[in-house]
């Protein structure tokens, strides 16, 4: 029998059960209040909620504030969302800045808020790669609220960067939508590489420099299913040593070429679609 095929049938023989690490991480209150996907109902615990990592903080909360001086010295009030840090954190976690500019005051706001993932909406037409998703991140956006200096309504421009990215960054594709007929599934084809190139322009003005953050994917997770409500979920990973990428479907895996992984998207079924992306940031060798 050829090595490959003794190899891979060691692979469907020994299949990994995730039960005992489940039952571990339960111990822990935090991972016990989480509901953990379920392969047989499609469910998940990821909620594709826009403003999930943009909601700003509590105007009462003055913890974590301080002030900060902008470009032409315009003063701003810069607030951070408290969040537990830790291991998982420190290696998948970042942050946004929401910066909320209304007429008629002398400072901006700022909000500091933490992800993990980064979630990337793709309904606009004009979204059709990671790239493009990323970039509309960035895009102002006009808010009405009250101001009371001007004792009425007021349009605020509010606009979200990248404050700082992770070692290893997670992309989550939200494809949820909400319409009169319930929860539905969009479809929709986005495009991706094997690497992934962060601009400048997308990262907070605070932190930007001239070079791009480079990062290398090492993972995809995909929906199989036409509904929103059930379906099926597989993985494409690199292995450890960047040797070969493989395909984990349940019980059964196989090797597969970076351009299987890489080209699915541009010959996408409707009912198998890249969900989640994995990415692994280079080293910076502009230093």
């Amino acid at each position: 029998m050829p090595p490959e095929q003794t190899r891979q049938q060691a692979w469907n023989e020994n299949p990994f059960f995730p039960e005992l690490l489940y039952a571990a991480m339960k111990q822990n209150k935090r991972f016990d209040r989480t509901a953990w996907a379920n392969g047989s109902t499609g469910k998940t615990s990821t909620v594709d909620n826009p403003r999930e990592v943009q909601r700003p903080v509590s105007p009462d909360n003055k913890e974590g504030d301080w002030m900060e001086v902008g470009k032409k010295n315009k003063p701003a009030i810069t607030r951070t969302t408290r969040a537990t840090e830790s291991a998982i954190t420190r290696i998948f976690g970042g942050k946004l800045r929401s910066v909320l500019s209304i007429p008629g005051t002398s400072k901006d706001s700022v909000t500091l808020e933490p992800y993990q993932p980064l979630q990337l909406d793709i309904q606009s037409d004009h979204i059709r790669t990671i790239e493009d998703a990323l970039k509309h991140i960035t895009i102002p956006e006009i808010v009405s609220m009250y101001s009371e200096t001007r004792g009425g309504m007021v349009d605020a421009k509010k606009q979200v960067t990248l404050e700082s990215l992770p070692p290893l960054l997670i992309l989550h594709l939200k494809r949820l939508v909400y319409d009169a007929k319930g929860i539905q599934k969009n479809s929709k084809v986005i495009e991706y590489s094997n690497t992934l190139e962060i601009r400048p322009e997308i990262i907070s003005p605070t932190r930007r420099t001239k070079q791009s953050i480079k990062y290398q994917l090492y993972g995809v997770v995909y929906h199989h299913g036409k509904h929103a409500t059930g379906g099926h979920y597989t993985i494409d990973v690199l292995r450890q040593d960047h040797s070969e990428w493989v395909r984990i479907d349940d019980t059964h895996i196989e090797p597969v070429t970076e351009k299987d992984v890489t080209a699915h998207e541009k010959h996408a079924k409707a009912d198998k679609t890249a969900y989640l992306l994995f990415y692994r940031r280079e080293p910076d060798n502009s230093k």
